[in-house]
Formats: structure tokens, sequence, C-alpha cells
């Protein structure tokens, strides 16, 4: 199969949801494309990571099954598209693990403030960029401290977010540091009285 015949039919399988997510990140006006395949096979994942570097995408997210360390080595030596991983760890000692193995180009972590600087301050130290994979004020106060920071990921900002006092602000692709003391993550009382349990 000719290269441009790859680059076709990936065009087809983002087209067709099929096994693939692609979200457009955007900011200022600027768009890129990331793709998300959740845990293919080495090959397969190889084949599609070079269509994709060919459509111009601008990351390769979870390309592969989590624990399969060593595929994720040979994948990312093996192409030039970004490779994004991380929503399936946890701590920073898994962390370090596929840090200094070489497995990605861009850590996306979760959790909590604590491991979040650790995890990013081993990004910061090792040339790596970090992608949050949640998007709440406190993944926004923590990037913000971040060097190897850049970009936060806002799905789950659809507006509903009215247990929040101060409602985080997206405009132009950008989304703004919470402006209340502390990380901005007071609840409305409110939301408390309404779902309260007693």
């Amino acid at each position: 199969m000719g290269e441009s015949q790859v680059a076709q039919e990936c065009a087809q399988w983002i087209e067709n949801g099929e096994g693939v997510t692609v979200a457009p990140y955007c900011s200022l006006g600027e768009c890129q494309l990331r793709v998300t395949a959740r845990g293919r096979d080495e090959a397969e994942a190889l084949r599609r990571g070079r269509a994709y570097e060919k459509l111009g995408v601008f990351w390769f997210e979870e390309p592969i099954q989590p624990y399969q360390r060593d595929s994720h080595i040979r994948l990312a030596q093996q192409l030039d598209i970004a490779i994004a991983i991380g929503e399936n760890y946890f701590t920073r000692h898994q962390f370090y693990d596929i840090i200094k193995a070489g497995c990605a180009d861009i850590i996306q972590p979760d959790g909590g403030v604590t491991e979040w600087l650790d995890i990013g301050t081993m990004c910061d130290v090792t040339g790596l960029r970090l992608a949050s994979h949640g998007g709440g004020p406190g993944n926004v106060n923590v990037l913000c401290a971040l060097e190897s920071a850049i970009y936060i990921e806002s799905g789950s900002l659809k507006g509903d977010e009215g247990f929040y006092a101060h409602p985080m602000k997206l405009r132009d692709g950008c989304l703004y540091i919470p402006e209340a003391p502390g990380m901005g993550t007071d609840i409305e009382p409110e939301y408390i009285r309404k779902y309260r349990i007693d």
C-alpha cells in the first residue's frame, strides 16, 4: 500500500471514528489535531502513526496498551509524531519509569498537586513536554507553575461546572487561571445544599 493511500485510509478512519478520537486543540485562531487510539497493537499503531504524520497530526495519544512499555519505546523511536501517554499512570514512580525508558514525547498526568509537580519537574529536567489529562482549576494552577506545560485538556469544560464558586473562563481557545484565592476549587454553597445527604 502506497504512502498516499495510507494517508487517505487514515483520513477515512478519522472521518468514521473507527477506533480513534480526534480532538482539535484551538488557541487564538490556531488549531492542531490530536489523535487518541486507545490501545492498538504495535504494528497497527506504527502504521497509523506514519499515516498521522503525513496528515500533520500533532500527537498520537495512547497508541498502544499502557503496560506495553517496550512497544512504546520502539514506537517512539520509529515515529516522528509526538507520542503522548500518561492517563493510565498514577504515581511519579510510574512516570519516572516511562520517562527514563523514552516511551513518550508528551506526558499527560492525572492526579493531585504534589504528584503533578514532581512529574512536571521530571519533564522540565528531561526536556519533555507536559499536557494535562484533566481540566479543572487545580490543573490550571499546576500547569501555570510548570515550564514544560503546553496544553490543558478542556474537554470536561462543557459549561456544566456550576458547582464551582468561581467558574473557569474559556475564551478564544484560552483557559484563564482562576482569579479566586487559593486554587479556585471552592464549591458553590448552593450546590452543596442541593446535593447534601444527611
